[in-house]
């Protein structure tokens, strides 16, 4: 299954400086303004991870575990933890190694992308 030109709007809105603010805004402008949207977006962050094969089933589920150690404030809703950690999944994944090739790099990394 290929990409959809949204799931590279969605990969190029993790790799920015504030990847939440560009999420929730791409999210918005193409589904809609809801009450929960991180709870679906984590969901299309899934989806895209897997059609990458970018995480393991291990790895999901020690990144979504909870914590042993006392936090502030208590534990962070679940669907907050799954949309961060598949934001940082794709926000860590190199530009160059696990993105198709079709994958349009945002400005800052487009003209080392061109040269390769």
């Amino acid at each position: 299954m290929q990409l959809t030109k949204l799931d590279m709007l969605f990969i190029r809105a993790c790799k920015v400086e504030d990847p939440e603010k560009r999420l929730l805004s791409v999210y918005r402008r193409f589904y809609g303004d809801y009450s929960n949207p991180k709870s679906h977006i984590g969901k299309i962050l899934c989806r895209i991870c897997e059609q990458l094969n970018l995480v393991t089933i291990t790895k999901v589920m020690e990144g979504l575990a909870p914590t042993w150690f006392p936090i502030p404030g208590g534990e962070p809703p679940y669907e907050e933890k799954v949309f961060n950690y598949f934001t940082s999944v794709l926000r860590l994944t190199s530009v160059f190694e696990g993105l198709p090739k079709e994958f349009i790099p945002t400005a800052r990394w487009r003209k080392r992308y061109e040269n390769q």
